[in-house]
């Protein structure tokens, strides 16, 4: 049976993960009896996973009611936006070199599952196969300090995508990312260190500001 700390852990990434992808609002309450019931676990490692994330300042505690997320500002996503760029792009840069023929081929098939997630309005998905396309690389980097620092910053409740609920607005920017990920396995195919680096300015770059 797991211990508390590790379902603390569980309860903890999974309200993290949902305000990531907008299934937690910034003005919808969450309380621990919901926690308990979605996850059936008991009160002790939500609770715990609660006071943990207020302290952490992601949530904030709502009298009476339960819990809700703290609104993040937009210079503050930006802001983490630069981060995520700066250190992905240095990843992918020191990955070069270490990428073989079959990290260049998955890549290529979590493009076509984005895809078909796409065509069948499937978000969730598009999150999933998104950060399993960008880890392909970052965990080819050969350097653990660098993986730990994108791994924290993961951790954080702003997403590294666009969010909302699943419109054709929505769907058509994930497309223009997805796209954006057949030049950056062609410019791993090159060995095209500048590409790289520009490749993650432009595509770090946000257009619909309004979307995260």
């Amino acid at each position: 049976m797991p211990s508390n700390d590790s379902l603390t852990n569980q309860v903890i990434k999974k309200v993290k993960k949902d305000i990531q992808v907008n299934n937690i609002a910034p003005d919808q309450i969450i309380t621990e009896n919901q926690l308990c019931n979605e996850l059936n676990i008991s009160r002790t490692p939500v609770r715990e996973a609660l006071i943990h994330l207020t302290s952490d300042g992601i949530l904030k505690k709502v009298p009476r009611k339960g819990y809700a997320v703290q609104k993040i500002d937009t210079k503050t996503k930006l802001d983490t936006y630069t981060l995520f760029s700066t250190l992905e792009s240095l990843a992918a840069t020191l990955a070069v070199d270490h990428l073989t023929e079959d990290d260049l081929m998955k890549m290529r098939e979590y493009i076509d599952r984005i895809n078909i997630a796409l065509k069948y309005k499937n978000c969730s998905d598009y999150y999933f196969l998104n950060d399993k396309f960008h880890n392909v690389y970052i965990n080819k980097c050969d350097n653990e300090p660098l993986i730990k620092m994108i791994r924290e910053l993961e951790a954080s409740p702003i997403n590294r995508s666009y969010v909302g609920s699943c419109s054709e607005r929505l769907l058509s920017a994930f497309s223009e990312c997805n796209d954006d990920h057949h030049l950056l396995v062609e410019l791993f195919e090159k060995k095209d260190i500048a590409g790289i680096n520009e490749f993650h300015r432009k595509h770090w770059e946000t257009k619909h500001v309004d979307m995260i």
